[in-house]
């Protein structure tokens, strides 16, 4: 493989120096309520299989939290580093996303907005509506 040499001075900027990170450990991050850890399981599934079809000779990796951090663990932190190693964002987007009373942390809202505002990726994330989203084109609760 030929590789074109980079001149860059020693003030580069931290675009240029976010380009020349290595590749993103995970594909994509998974983001998704307890509620929808089935449908989360068929996606994930679904996803591995397409990525196959696709490229069989990368092994593509997709981040999902289904270990639910151990006692102490800080919980943000941890999901603040998948965020930040995952190219791709995908929300699963149902009604159980908005079902959180005051003193639950809505934890898809919180990816959606780190990894949207906070490491300035919003665009390149990708909503998959549920199977439990109503079946009516009216999806204003999402």
């Amino acid at each position: 493989m030929i590789r074109k040499q980079n001149h860059i001075s020693h003030s580069a900027t931290a675009a240029e120096d976010f380009m020349e990170k290595p590749e993103f450990i995970y594909k994509a991050f998974i983001s998704y309520t307890a509620r929808d850890s089935q449908f989360a399981d068929q996606l994930e599934t679904w996803l591995y299989r397409l990525a196959a079809y696709l490229d069989p000779e990368q092994a593509y990796a997709f981040f999902r939290d289904t270990d639910y951090s151990e006692a102490g663990e800080n919980v943000e932190e941890k999901l603040k580093q998948h965020l930040e190693e995952s190219e791709w964002l995908i929300p699963v987007c149902s009604p159980y996303v908005n079902e959180y009373s005051d003193s639950e942390r809505n934890w898809v809202d919180f990816e959606c907005k780190y990894f949207a505002y906070t490491l300035g990726k919003k665009d390149r994330i990708v909503c998959i509506i549920s199977d439990s989203a109503p079946s009516s084109r009216d999806i204003g609760m999402f």
